[in-house]
C-alpha cells in the first residue's frame, strides 16, 4: 500500500514525465519541419593556392522558412569545402543563393595561442548584395564552379 510520502511525489513525477514527452514531441516536430538538404561541394583559391580556413556562406536570394539560417562551410587545406546547414557538411536546401566568402586572419598572441579576427579579403566578398557569385542548389548532389579570389 502506498504511503502518504510516495503519493506526494506522484504529481511531481507525473509533471516531469509530461514535460519530457512535450519536449520530445517538440524536438521531433522541429526536425520534421526542416527542409531536405542536398550535398554541396566546391573549392576556393587565392592566387592559385588553396584559401585554407576561408568561410563560404550561402545567402538565400528569396525569403523562406530558414531566413536566419545560412548554409556554410570552411575551406580545407586542399582548397575544397562542403556546405552544411544543420550539421557540418550535411548540404543545403534547394534554392538560389548569393555566395559570400570571408577569410579570417589567424595570428599568435604573445603566449603562442591562436587568435582569429579580421578578414584577409578586407570584406571584398562579404556583402551578399554585391556578390558576384550566384548559385542554384538543386535536388541531388551539387558541385559548384571553383571560386577564384585572384
Amino acid at each position: 500500500m502506498p504511503t502518504a510520502t510516495s503519493n506526494a511525489h506522484l504529481p511531481r513525477v507525473f509533471r516531469a514525465g509530461l514535460l519530457f514527452v512535450a519536449v520530445s514531441v517538440l524536438a521531433g516536430c522541429s526536425r520534421e519541419s526542416r527542409p531536405p538538404v542536398h550535398p554541396v561541394r566546391g573549392s576556393v583559391t587565392f592566387q592559385k593556392r588553396p584559401a585554407t580556413k576561408a568561410v563560404v556562406v550561402l545567402r538565400p536570394l528569396a525569403p523562406g522558412p530558414l531566413k536566419d539560417v545560412f548554409p556554410h562551410g570552411e575551406v580545407g587545406p586542399d582548397g575544397t569545402f562542403q556546405i552544411g546547414t544543420f550539421a557540418e557538411g550535411d548540404g543545403a536546401p534547394a534554392g538560389e543563393y548569393a555566395v559570400t566568402i570571408t577569410w579570417p586572419e589567424t595570428t599568435k598572441d604573445r603566449d603562442g595561442v591562436d587568435v582569429t579576427g579580421g578578414d584577409r579579403l578586407n570584406g571584398r566578398y562579404n556583402d551578399p548584395a554585391k556578390s558576384k557569385w550566384k548559385v542554384t542548389i538543386k535536388e541531388g548532389s551539387n558541385e559548384l564552379e571553383p571560386f577564384r579570389l585572384d
